[in-house]
């Protein structure tokens, strides 16, 4: 059902059938901002351009960039709700860059976390860079 106020589509249409928002709701400020929009640049890859990754590493720069970043609890609903999204995910970078944010908003310490967050980064530079034509996509991603 697509509400666009409570279920919009770029939201729900993941194959999965995992809302965004049943991983967002356990995440960080920050951390579920960028998974909300390498989220929508998923499902608008062919509308969306960039613009949506962009959002995403403004946002994981902002978590690198605070002192003390926050520590999120680990819940199990969250987790299995993005196992399943990552295991039905056909743009693996993205999936990986999601599970990466994850662990940094559940990370023991400020250094993993940036860790985390830094990884995660790379990975969604690379996929603007790649839908901007400036990088080669690799032969193995897809």
């Amino acid at each position: 059902m697509n509400d666009p106020v409570r279920h919009p589509s770029h939201y729900t249409s993941h194959p999965s059938g995992i809302e965004c928002l049943e991983v967002t709701r356990h995440m960080s400020f920050d951390l579920g901002n960028a998974t909300k929009y390498l989220w929508r640049g998923w499902t608008n890859q062919k509308h969306s351009g960039p613009i949506d990754l962009e959002k995403a590493a403004f946002y994981i720069r902002d978590f690198i960039a605070m002192p003390t970043p926050p520590r999120m609890p680990l819940w199990r609903a969250a987790w299995t709700a993005l196992d399943k999204w990552q295991m039905a995910e056909p743009c693996k970078p993205l999936a990986s860059a999601v599970v990466h944010l994850w662990m940094a908003d559940t990370a023991g310490t400020p250094r993993e976390a940036a860790s985390r967050a830094r990884y995660a980064l790379g990975i969604v530079e690379r996929e603007i860079g790649e839908r901007m034509g400036l990088i080669k996509s690799s032969p193995a991603k897809h």
